[in-house]
Parts: structure tokens; sequence; C-alpha cells
């Protein structure tokens, strides 16, 4: 997939991705503020090396069941990272 193919398949997919972050949020007992700072690191971390998370799908699973997986260990990256371990 071109860089073209996947910034548009993230920007389709990107409010099942919100909804994934708000779910993470809900389970992990998250304030908003801090919802919203690693939401932003998240996408950031997905946008990253164009796109490289989408490209590495390989659809062994639907995308959204693959985006969930790598934003649940984002968030425990993000965890270790700005609150250790």
């Amino acid at each position: 997939m071109s860089r073209h193919d996947l910034e548009a398949l993230y920007s389709e997919y990107l409010p099942r991705i919100d909804r994934i972050f708000a779910v993470l949020a809900r389970r992990n007992g998250l304030p908003a503020d801090a919802a919203d700072k690693f939401a932003t690191w998240a996408k950031a971390r997905i946008v990253e090396n164009d796109y490289a998370v989408l490209a590495k799908f390989r659809g062994r699973s639907s995308l959204s069941t693959y985006l969930a997986v790598v934003l649940t260990v984002l968030y425990r990256k993000y965890r270790v990272l700005h609150d250790g371990p």
C-alpha cells in the first residue's frame, strides 16, 4: 500500500480508533485529560514511519480487531513510559 492509501485508511478508521480509545480509557479509569494525552501519543505512534502500524496489518483478523490489540499494547507502553511499571 502506498502512503496515500495508508493515510486514507487511517482517516476512514479514525472514528473506530477514537471508540477504542474511549473503551480503553473507561476500562482503565483514565480521567479525560489523561485519556486525551494517551490518544494524542498513540495516534502519533500510528502515523509515524509512514503509517508503519497500518502497513503491518496482514488481514488475519478485522482491521478493527487488529487496531484494538495495537492500541492496547500501546497503552501498556504508554503507562510504562509515563507512569513507571
